[in-house]
């Protein structure tokens, strides 16, 4: 891919990234004041994990289905780490900046020990793009591995 198609690529993927900033604030609102007081804490937590994950998947399957040729995989995981790097920056800086959390705190959250589940969101932001990229190179291909003629 030429430099400026990785460009355009990458400020997509960061387009993709803020509305899934948007539904993880969302979503945060929607556990806390709905699913915590119903159902508790850990069960919250999990609903709102898997949520938020399969919301992941879903904006990364839309996201290069609408790409005219499959991404390479390299550009692909430099796109999960580059959703995974700017939540766990976003977390950080948001949660310290505005005083309500230590980095303690934060870093809680992360603690699968604990019964913590966030660890999973960043797994989903890694993992999505290269596995939906390869589904996509392999549907396209067919089952034979040829190219399908309905191939973008």
């Amino acid at each position: 891919m030429k430099e400026s198609g990785k460009n355009h690529l990458f400020g997509q993927a960061v387009v993709v990234w803020l509305g899934l900033l948007v539904f993880a604030v969302i979503n945060g609102y929607f556990r806390v004041n709905f699913l915590e007081p119903q159902v508790g804490s850990e069960v919250a937590h999990f609903v709102s994990t898997t949520t938020l994950c399969g919301a992941v998947f879903l904006a990364t399957l839309l996201f290069i289905g609408n790409q005219r040729l499959t991404p390479a995989p390299r550009d692909l995981f430099g796109i999960g780490l580059l959703w995974s790097t700017s939540t766990v920056l976003f977390e950080t800086i948001l949660g310290l900046a505005a005083g309500r959390r230590s980095a303690t705190d934060l870093f809680a959250d992360y603690d699968l020990l604990r019964g913590r589940l966030f660890v999973f969101v960043l797994v989903a932001e890694v993992a999505a793009p290269p596995l939906v990229g390869w589904f996509r190179d392999r549907v396209e291909r067919g089952p034979k591995g040829t190219i399908r003629s309905s191939a973008r």
